[in-house]
């Protein structure tokens, strides 16, 4: 049995960059995660919807046009566990979960760039892996897929097991309860998202696949058969559940690739930084890691994974990136009422080119120890910037009843952002505090565990209606974009083009009167407010939030 070289004796730093993987990750966690302590809510993307759906299962009762669908499906971690943790006030589970994604990244990030990059990367190299423990998928608040993301990362540190030789590596032994807690864990990164497993399962062929020869092939296949199988199992009850649970009207059924130009900008945009210019000091950082590798493979005349300290890993990083990239620009951003497909393969991207990066030279941990405290410095100013725009959005409960029948009219949905739409949902914190009827839960995509008992008119699907307020913000817009879709004369102030603005804008007042008893407006046009019907009073006004409510029963 031949042996595969071991890497050169390396000299093991002392003092503050002997501390270990842990330490690290604790340190790293800290960094991110502290400014929760200040904010009401993480101001997230997604995070105010999601987390009224956790607040709507558990009060089914006061909630009588919603019903829980089943807890045992992919995309459902967050709110089984907000189910089953429901002594914990609901706002602190939400930032307790976030926190747990943030400690969980720290944890695992470190691990898996010592395992494949070696120790003295992992040491060197801090900087360059911290923009992705506070990444774009977190500021989306897309719990789930984060929370997935470094349970999957442990699992590959399970199935490929650290070793110096191949005699050493075939003494290590499978056991019985190895397989079943690689299958609980498999059974968890599944509950929480499916999408990580398929670059387990995948990186596991490569694993096999590269295998030095027939005896190593054997013992690896072993290793890798329980999580790739279990994988495959629940991948395909995730396909048959979605497919049989009950789709409301008006469920996109499409499929929507985005521009090349858009992909290549979204490699860098959707990973390494997240909503404002506060935290592009993250960006800078991931790109010095692309150069670092590309500069020392241009050096070395090798393959991206050239600083793989064992040769057995080389390949497999070259051909797992390249594969990557393949699937990146094949499938597609939308399909139904699933998104962002593609780009959830970018944080794999970073990472597996973190796993072949050397350490950085001295001059080189100079910057990027000024680019981590620009991190530290910029990533708390976003988090209260945006917290501060949620608030904002957020201030007229008080002069909301409870249980009043509340519909949101989001025109300019990212507030301050640049990169995510944290106003997008934040109107669910008015569900959180007065109980109002429910919006934007997302019941909608089939992977919701909550389904309406009472169908709603198309018109209000969220959908529907965001493309509603991007098209009816303003009347000059509204005739340009006529102008360009139908090759109409644009004239701003043409009686016709007005009249057919104020036709739509009266349908949809016609609609909100008999189903609605007050309405919020965010960052309304001048052109919007003067279409409110005279019947709906102004209770609250600041900061671009109107508060709206209705004096009598129809529109006139």
């Amino acid at each position: 049995m031949r042996e595969a070289p071991s890497p050169p004796p390396t000299h093991r730093p002392a003092g503050l960059l002997a501390l270990g993987p842990t330490t690290i990750g604790l340190a790293l966690f800290a960094l991110f995660a502290w400014p929760l302590l200040v904010v009401e809510l993480p101001p997230y993307q997604d995070v105010p919807g999601h987390t009224a759906a956790v607040h709507i299962l558990r009060h089914l009762a006061t909630f009588p046009d919603f019903k829980a669908t089943t807890f045992f499906k992919t995309n459902a971690l967050y709110f089984d566990l907000g189910v089953a943790l429901s002594a914990l006030p609901i706002k602190v589970y939400a930032k307790g979960f976030v926190a747990l994604i943030l400690f969980l990244n720290g944890q695992a990030i470190p691990r898996f760039v010592e395992r494949f990059a070696g120790r003295e990367a992992m040491l060197r190299n801090v900087p360059l892996y911290a923009p992705f423990v506070h990444h774009w998928f977190v500021s989306m608040g897309m719990l789930n897929y984060c929370i997935a993301l470094p349970l999957s990362l442990f699992l590959v540190l399970a199935v490929f097991p650290k070793h110096d030789n191949i005699e050493e590596y075939q003494r290590i032994r499978t056991t019985v309860l190895r397989d079943i807690g690689i299958v609980l864990l498999t059974g968890v990164t599944w509950l929480a998202h499916s999408f990580p497993l398929f670059e387990v399962a995948g990186l596991s062929c490569l694993y096999v696949f590269f295998s030095p020869d027939a005896a190593e092939r054997r013992v690896r296949l072993r290793r890798v058969a329980i999580p790739t199988l279990a994988t495959v199992i629940l991948s395909g009850l995730s396909f048959a559940m979605q497919a049989g649970l009950p789709k409301e009207p008006g469920t996109r059924t499409d499929i929507i690739y985005d521009p090349v130009p858009d992909l290549i900008a979204h490699l860098f945009t959707r990973a390494p930084f997240g909503g404002t210019a506060f935290t592009y000091p993250g960006l800078f950082l991931a790109i010095g890691a692309l150069v670092l590798v590309l500069a020392t493979a241009v050096a070395n005349g090798r393959a991206f994974s050239l600083a793989a300290p064992e040769v057995r890993y080389r390949r497999l990083w070259g051909a797992a990136i390249g594969l990557n990239l393949l699937g990146y620009f094949a499938i597609p951003a939308a399909a139904g009422s699933l998104a962002h497909i593609e780009v959830r393969i970018v944080p794999y991207l970073w990472l597996f080119l973190l796993a072949c990066a050397p350490p950085l030279p001295r001059r080189a941990r100079l910057v990027a120890a000024l680019g981590l405290a620009a991190l530290a410095i910029g990533h708390p100013l976003e988090i209260f910037r945006l917290s501060e725009d949620v608030q904002h959005l957020a201030a007229a409960r008080p002069l909301v009843p409870h249980g009043a029948r509340l519909l949101p009219l989001v025109f300019a949905s990212k507030g301050r952002s640049q990169n995510t739409r944290p106003l997008n949902s934040a109107s669910a914190l008015y569900i959180l505090d007065r109980d109002v009827l429910p919006h934007d839960v997302w019941t909608h995509n089939a992977s919701m565990p909550l389904v309406r008992t009472v169908a709603r008119p198309l018109r209000f699907d969220r959908e529907t209606l965001s493309r509603f307020l991007d098209g009816h913000g303003s009347q000059n817009a509204f005739c340009a974009e006529a102008t360009r879709r139908f090759g109409e004369p644009f004239e701003g102030d043409s009686a016709r083009c007005g009249l057919r603005f104020d036709e739509d804008w009266r349908d949809l007042w016609q609609a909100i009167d008999a189903r609605y008893s007050h309405v919020l407006l965010v960052a309304p046009s001048a052109d919007a407010r003067s279409r409110v019907p005279t019947n709906w009073g102004v209770r609250f006004e600041e900061h671009g939030i109107v508060l709206l409510k209705k004096r009598v029963s129809s529109v006139p």
